[in-house]
């Protein structure tokens, strides 16, 4: 993941501030938008991901892609689009997740509607 990727992260999520008393229950407009080609089945494989964890970094959703219990269909995809894993980041994950700016929790992905602020089992 390059700089040119982390800009594009900033335009196609939701970046939240710790300090923002509110967080995003859905996706913005722009992300739904720019998904529209992502198949359906690759945006439910990721999707799995986010109900066992809602909390999340890129890594760990990188490296959850390689397990089997994705689908195959999804890595292929990938390799056609010839981004590697970088499409998961820029396509798929804002219309699942918001970006952390700041905090307890920057850089981590966080499924639209947790607030774990809020809910003490996020807590270490």
């Amino acid at each position: 993941m390059n700089q040119k990727d982390d800009n594009l992260i900033q335009e196609r999520s939701w970046n939240v501030s710790f300090s923002e008393p509110d967080v995003p229950s859905k996706p913005a407009d722009d992300c739904i938008a720019k998904a529209k080609n992502v198949p359906r089945e690759h945006i439910d494989a990721v999707a799995k991901i986010f109900e066992d964890r809602p909390i999340v970094s890129k890594l760990y959703i990188k490296n959850k892609i390689n397990d089997a219990s994705i689908i195959a269909n999804l890595r292929q995809y990938y390799i056609y689009l010839f981004c590697q894993k970088s499409v998961l980041i820029l396509r798929i994950l804002p219309l699942l997740a918001f970006h952390w700016k700041n905090g307890p929790w920057h850089l981590l992905w966080t499924k639209y509607g947790t607030d774990p602020r809020k809910d003490p089992k996020y807590r270490l």
